[in-house]
């Protein structure tokens, strides 16, 4: 174990926790608040083509999701995995957690893409596009998902890292990915007028990077032993072990992103410009919404580490600390974004009026809602920490299936006139629900005892 892997694990087990949580928390949420300024600054570039194309990229993104919530999926279950492994010392277990992961990476990424190169028309449709947006869905759907297999081979190494506690590498890394996005993507789109394509090229690059400096740093030797795993003993364990706590996270995250899918559906009801508006909206919240995610993921490092050790009453202090911390950022995030959404909405829109409106719009009604966001970010962080995610895929159906779709539709149906807006007050009030749904899981599972097994 290297020097920086094992400094953390002791300040995990035994450091003061408040400081330990802002080390692993805050490069996370720098890194997510960097993801989501990249996804405006291409939302900014792509509205500098046209409203169609901001409908389009808005449309894509949740199907674009659900492929990303295989990557997501393994990194968290590398971060559990192996942050178990660090907390008992365990090299060997490490490391083979980590070629396992790898091969189950390459091997869907392949087939995911495959798939989609073959099926995007048939896809695309299901998910009930227009015909106007279609053909410039169709090009832009496709390429992203050339990216697949290095999103996926990336996940394993961001996992492995955020295991060992070693968040601040994996800010660097996206930091440079990030730069070499917006580069690319301003000469594509205004050099070379290469229009929407221009994203799906940035990124591939991008994850081209990430994943030679993964390989650089030593995932060569996973990639080779791939070839030796017939000749070399299987640990089925291993295998059960990685798809019981990865499953539960894909498909949460998968059927998140669905809910969104169906979402859009509602959304284009009102007309591109309303979806446009939304896209927007999302992308703008996301600088906060992401931010304070990060608390969650931070918390879940130190849960998984501390459980291995069985020091369960200071994971319990880590949760409350972790409440702490995130109620206070996003009070301070929510209430900042009201008082500048007037101008950051206006530059996003470019003068389009009608879009502008509703913007302004959704933004007062939804973004503080980043508050009991930040609340069920924590406790699903202790469920991903405790390796308990199917606990996760239970809030996140609730949120989207239970709560926020029959919102939308209960609020249009019995208010008359109400419009787009049962969009906004449904993503408002579904994410305060859902703060409620998630401290009740976790004073319930804690009752019961169920947050001292692993």
């Amino acid at each position: 174990m290297d020097t920086l892997a094992e400094k953390r694990r002791q300040e995990i087990l035994g450091g003061n926790l408040f400081k330990i949580i802002l080390i692993l928390s805050v490069p996370v949420m720098l890194d997510n608040l960097m993801n989501a300024t990249f996804n405006l600054i291409d939302t900014y570039f792509v509205s500098g083509i046209g409203l169609n194309e901001v409908a389009a990229v808005t449309f894509v993104g949740p199907i674009n999701d659900m492929v990303r919530a295989i990557g997501t999926g393994i990194s968290i279950t590398g971060t559990i995995m192996i942050g178990r492994a660090i907390g008992k010392a365990d090299k060997e277990e490490e490391n083979t957690i980590s070629k396992y992961l790898m091969i189950i990476a390459i091997a869907v990424g392949i087939i995911i893409t495959g798939y989609v190169f073959i099926r995007w028309k048939e896809i695309l449709i299901s998910a009930a596009i227009s015909d106007s947006l279609l053909p410039i869905a169709g090009d832009y759907f496709r390429m992203t998902t050339l990216s697949t297999p290095l999103t996926l081979i990336n996940a394993v190494y961001i996992g492995q890292k955020r295991g060992e506690g070693d968040t601040g590498r994996i800010l660097r890394i996206n930091a440079i990915s990030i730069g070499i996005k917006i580069a690319i993507t301003y000469i594509l789109i205004y050099v070379l007028k290469m229009g929407l394509i221009s994203l799906a090229i940035s990124t591939f690059v991008s994850q081209v990077y990430t994943t030679m400096y993964a390989l650089f740093q030593g995932y060569w030797g996973y990639i080779f032993q791939i070839f030796r795993c017939r000749r070399g003993k299987l640990r089925k364990d291993l295998y059960i072990k990685i798809f019981k706590i990865g499953i539960p996270s894909v498909i949460e995250k998968a059927s998140l992103s669905y809910g969104f899918v169906l979402l859009n559906e509602q959304v284009l009801k009102y007309g591109e410009g309303v979806l446009a508006a939304y896209g927007i909206t999302n992308k703008i919240n996301s600088l906060l919404f992401s931010t304070v995610s990060g608390i969650g993921t931070g918390l879940a490092i130190i849960i998984t580490q501390n459980i291995a050790m069985r020091q369960y009453e200071r994971v319990k202090s880590s949760v409350k600390i972790s409440l702490f911390i995130a109620l206070v950022f996003s009070t301070l995030l929510g209430v900042l974004l009201l008082i500048v959404k007037y101008p950051v909405a206006s530059l996003m829109t470019r003068g389009e009026e009608d879009v502008l409106k509703h913007t302004i719009d959704a933004m007062s009604v939804y973004s503080i809602s980043v508050i009991p966001w930040a609340v069920f970010q924590v406790i699903l962080g202790v469920f991903q920490g405790y390796g308990k995610t199917k606990y996760n895929l239970y809030i996140s159906f609730i949120r989207v299936y239970l709560l926020r779709l029959p919102i939308v539709i209960l609020l249009a149906y019995i208010i008359p006139g109400i419009e787009e807006f049962s969009i906004w007050y449904g993503m408002l009030l579904s994410n305060i629900l859902t703060a409620v749904v998630s401290i009740g899981f976790y004073v319930v599972l804690r009752y019961k005892g169920k947050l001292n097994q692993h």
